[in-house]
């Protein structure tokens, strides 16, 4: 049973590792959207086997490090190569170079958060993880793919990626998946409902919501950054008010 319980993440992760290659072979072979789905695919399997660890209490150093492998499969090298096939590749060296830094930015942020000799803040993650960083990117050519079949709105990527690339590595700090029970307090079942609600609505008009849904999360977590940083700004500015009357 004990050998049963510490397969089974490994299983999900790899699952992810192969949604991943296959969406890089889709993209290859120029089904880019089908692609798309499979990277989606890829993080649904990400978060289901991190829930399933710690579900299990079979964390582990090899675990952490098998994961940021799949990770950088599913995660950084699918959706850059389809990033790149979409749009990026009319550019030649230039759209391979703005790519490839969108991998590294990936590749760095999944090395950070395994050589932190801290753990992740309590339901917080440090930077937008790659996992959303990459469903962005297959969200946004899927919305674009879905309203005008045609390039539209892609002179945007440029900043998109750009964002996305500076996001990973920051310290702004985001919400992790909300534990799947009603039983963690109000705060994780307010959390809950509103995943369930936008995982709802994304389900009955995918094309249209999912990016929309994806530039909310971001920019969400971008303003509670800010917000809490000026609230721990104002004991200290009192602070230094006091100290010099």
């Amino acid at each position: 049973m004990g050998n049963n319980k510490q397969i089974f993440p490994g299983a999900l992760t790899t699952a992810n590792m192969f949604f991943g290659f296959l969406a890089i072979i889709k993209t290859i072979s120029g089904d880019i959207a089908t692609a798309g789905w499979l990277i989606i695919i890829a993080a649904i399997m990400d978060g289901l086997d991190g829930k399933l660890a710690r579900r299990l209490n079979q964390g582990s150093r090899f675990g952490k490090e098998y994961d940021s492998m799949a990770d950088m499969v599913s995660f950084g090298v699918a959706p850059a190569l389809l990033a790149y096939t979409a749009y990026f590749q009319r550019f030649e060296f230039l759209g391979l170079v703005i790519v490839f830094i969108y991998l590294f930015m990936g590749g760095y942020r999944l090395a950070r958060y395994n050589a932190a000799s801290k753990p992740k803040v309590k339901d917080k993650f440090i930077g937008l993880p790659i996992p959303m960083a990459a469903i962005t990117i297959v969200s946004f050519i899927q919305f674009n793919t879905y309203h005008w079949n045609e390039p539209v709105l892609y002179p945007l990527f440029h900043p998109l990626i750009g964002a996305l690339c500076f996001l990973m590595v920051s310290h702004i700090q985001y919400d992790a998946i909300p534990r799947l029970t009603l039983r963690e307090g109000a705060e994780n079942r307010i959390k809950l409902g509103i995943l369930i609600g936008a995982l709802i609505l994304a389900a009955i008009l995918p094309e249209t919501l999912f990016f929309p849904l994806c530039i909310f999360f971001i920019v969400q977590g971008i303003v509670r950054s800010i917000i809490r940083s000026a609230r721990k700004l104002e004991p200290e500015q009192e602070q230094l008010e006091s100290a010099s009357r």
